[in-house]
């Protein structure tokens, strides 16, 4: 285990549940930790994860954490938690202008993928009618820039850009996304 993953499941690990909300059943995991050895089969492992949080999200608790002070209208981050394990951080900030998330996905308490939108908006919110040569807000002209970050063994594996395009591990950006990820997550958690 790396140190990044050895710092991320100790905070996972120490943190107390709040607020907690049930729905469906619980279904179990299916997965145990595994060592894979190509790209190719750990995205395969990380794609598994990402589909069995997303069809369980509903048995999960959620708690959720307002945080109002790092955006203009707002914003919130999501804790869905299995046993007192975290398997998914949502962080959605909402501005005037556009809306920024992060989705974080965790396995057995080690962070495999992060899921980064934002969504720019054709003009203000406010701008219900067009004014000052902009034209009125409108939420199907909105642009969207998607970014993946594939993780293992608590390094980022693989990056696709907005052009669904792999970035290179040798490009300095990769390494500082890696650690711009892996601080985001952190402080996520320690909100919790």
């Amino acid at each position: 285990m790396t140190n990044n993953s050895l710092m991320l499941s100790l905070l996972i690990g120490l943190l107390p549940l709040t607020h907690i909300a049930h729905a469906k059943p619980y279904q179990p995991a299916l997965h145990q930790p595994v060592k894979l050895n190509s790209l190719a089969q750990q995205k395969q492992y990380i794609r598994q994860i990402y589909a069995e949080v997303n069809n369980n999200l509903g048995s999960y608790q959620l708690t959720n954490i307002d945080n109002h002070g790092h955006s203009t209208e707002g914003g919130v981050i999501k804790f869905y938690t299995d046993q007192n394990q975290i398997r998914l951080i949502e962080e959605i900030y909402y501005g005037e202008t556009g809306k920024y998330s992060l989705q974080y996905y965790f396995a057995n308490n080690d962070l495999y993928f992060v899921f980064e939108q934002t969504v720019r908006y054709n003009a203000p919110i406010s701008f219900d009618t067009p004014s000052l040569g902009m034209e009125a807000f409108d939420i199907k002209k909105s642009k969207i820039a998607e970014n993946r970050y594939y993780f293992y063994n608590g390094s980022m594996i693989q990056w696709l850009d907005e052009d669904k395009q792999s970035v290179s591990p040798n490009n300095s950006r990769y390494i500082n996304k890696q650690n711009q990820l892996l601080r985001a997550v952190e402080n996520a958690l320690r909100q919790r």
